[in-house]
């Protein structure tokens, strides 16, 4: 073994150094990972349930609409703005509302 330079910071000192984990870190990463995927179900789920009458056409059909309206904003100088939902007994409207902008 060689001699141990002096005047290193603690980051050179431990330059290459890795920690073997230990069991307690395998169970609480596992642990983790496990929470993690539960929220990302339950997150899905969720999203499921607001877009369950939304078919993959129709989903389609209104981002192209949602395009066409952002190009037609921008060609009328609208730069910043909001879609406002508003719903009337059985029709819902989409609407831009202009936001105040830079």
């Amino acid at each position: 073994m060689g001699k141990i330079p002096k005047g290193l910071s603690d980051k050179a000192m431990l330059q290459g150094f890795e920690e073997e984990a230990t069991l307690e870190d395998c169970f609480l990463e596992h642990e983790a990972r496990e929470e993690e995927k539960r929220r990302r179900a339950l997150r899905e789920k969720e999203s499921d349930l607001s877009r369950a009458a939304l078919t993959p056409a129709l989903l389609e059909k209104l981002g192209k609409e949602l395009l066409q309206l952002k190009l037609d904003l921008f060609a009328q100088g609208v730069k910043n703005y909001h879609i406002e939902i508003k719903r009337t007994g059985t029709t819902i409207m989409l609407a831009p509302k202009e936001t105040k902008g830079r």
